[in-house]
């Protein structure tokens, strides 16, 4: 997401790095209901994003169905959204994470249902303390 680097970028692997074809990850922005109100008021509520990163490339989406795509190599601080340029990496990327990309949104449309609509969940008293201290709620 543009303008959300927190310090430098990580620098890019070598080209004769081992490894896999591709790194993917997820977040979701709301954890614990006590959350729900704030990230509501910031209209982040129902957010959430799957990343697919190549060696040189990176291809988010977002629940709310924007997409971002970065060239690492000549804008590693992620600033500079290429989405509306096709290319082949493009269009690799968005192949890559489909079968993870339906599991995350009907996942994450569950924890958000469950959230707004579900009884609240007992926590125990040592995971909400060690939570807070994380900051996570």
């Amino acid at each position: 997401m543009s303008g959300q680097l927190e310090g430098p970028p990580l620098p890019l692997a070598p080209p004769q790095t081992p490894g896999r074809e591709y790194a993917v990850s997820e977040a979701a922005y709301l954890f614990h209901r006590s959350q729900a109100d704030r990230l509501k008021e910031l209209s982040f509520f129902d957010r959430g994003s799957i990343a697919v990163r190549s060696r040189m490339h990176k291809l988010i989406w977002n629940t709310d169905d924007r997409e971002e795509f970065y060239d690492l190599t000549t804008g590693p601080a992620e600033t500079d959204n290429q989405i509306t340029r096709e290319s082949g990496e493009l269009r690799a990327l968005r192949e890559a994470p489909e079968p993870r990309r339906l599991r995350f949104d009907q996942t994450h449309s569950e924890m958000l249902r469950r959230l707004e609509q579900g009884p609240a969940v007992e926590m125990d008293l040592l995971v909400a303390e060690r939570l807070r201290d994380l900051r996570y709620i």
